[in-house]
């Protein structure tokens, strides 16, 4: 659970056993995929790979996703989820390896995005921007109906401070 906090930039999350775990098996995988990249002493397929030739596996990754969730294949979907995440992460590590950004930095940026876009969970206008954006938002009934709209609102407003001048 996200505690609400409207004082401050970052939500404060609780530490549970489940958190502690996911961090844990999060920083393996990055770790691993490091030392399956490693010149000396990692493996020579994943070595030779970039960020084109293991571009379609994102999309098979993904469809075998959608199919355990289509089937409900509760044994399998963990699985697939693994699979999509390993393809987030291999991507990430080959930017890193180019000098561009690492997996803190997309695991970083998603999250910014999310508290973003959930204002009325996490945030008011000191994350929306201005005083009016807030009102305005928090005028509206917030319901799972009224969400893709107030989605759709910041996104644009996002897509709008990043192609202004001097950014």
């Amino acid at each position: 659970m996200v505690a609400k906090n409207t004082a401050s930039s970052a939500p404060t999350l609780p530490a549970t056993g489940d958190q502690t775990d996911a961090a844990r098996e999060l920083t393996r995988l990055v770790a691993l995929m490091a030392r399956l990249r490693d010149p000396e002493h990692g493996c020579p397929w994943d070595r030779e790979q970039t960020h084109e030739t293991i571009a379609p596996y994102a999309i098979e990754e993904a469809y075998e996703v959608l199919d355990a969730i289509q089937k409900q294949d509760w044994q399998a979907f963990p699985d697939e989820l693994g699979d999509l995440l390993l393809q987030v992460v291999y991507q990430a590590r080959l930017a890193e390896e180019e000098g561009h950004f690492d997996f803190a930095t997309v695991a970083r940026l998603i999250t910014e995005k999310m508290i973003r876009r959930h204002p009325h969970v996490t945030f008011g206008p000191e994350v929306l921007g201005t005083q009016a954006d807030a009102a305005a938002l928090a005028s509206e009934q917030t319901t799972s109906a009224a969400m893709p709209g107030q989605w759709e609102q910041l996104k644009e407003k996002e897509r709008q401070k990043l192609s202004a001048p001097g950014q």
